[in-house]
């Protein structure tokens, strides 16, 4: 009995874990989807994450940028790496605003099905690091939690 247990707590890490895919092992319908929203565009990288999604890591308009897709091929979120520059410079003041003492380390523009656009920036002093996000309204929504990330070294934010 001890060994079952064992064997179902390992399969449940395993399984938990996001997982590198080679082209063949991602499904049809994911990759219907993906080449729908970014046609002539290869991913770089497939990734099948928790509550069977599939990401694809992908260069896109000149960023860096991750696609993540349901089984069925639906897109869920495309998150694109950009320069401070081309982030409203109400929600990288707003940022500053709530950690003073930290640097921004870089920032994102996430794009969802619902047409809303959010902005990510990561902000950082010395190993701490906070993900934030914005509304276009440059209104604080919450701090991101990277499912790897186990919270250490994470600040609330001030005021």
């Amino acid at each position: 009995m001890k060994k079952f247990i064992l064997f179902l707590v390992a399969a449940f890490f395993l399984n938990a874990q996001d997982k590198n895919l080679s082209e063949s092992e991602v499904p049809a319908s994911v990759r219907s989807g993906f080449d729908k929203m970014f046609p002539g565009v290869s991913p770089v990288r497939w990734e099948r994450e928790n509550y069977g999604l599939y990401e694809a890591e992908l260069n896109w308009r000149g960023h860096p940028a991750s696609a993540t897709f349901n089984a069925d091929g639906l897109w869920m979120r495309t998150e694109k790496e950009v320069k401070q520059s081309e982030i409203p410079a109400g929600v990288i003041a707003h940022a500053r605003k709530l950690y003073p003492d930290f640097s921004v380390a870089e920032c994102q523009i996430i794009s969802t099905p619902d047409v809303r656009t959010l902005y990510e920036v990561e902000m950082f002093r010395g190993i701490e690091r906070q993900s934030l996000i914005f509304d276009s309204n440059n209104t604080f929504l919450r701090i991101e939690v990277d499912e790897d990330d186990d919270d250490k070294g994470r600040t609330q934010p001030k005021g």
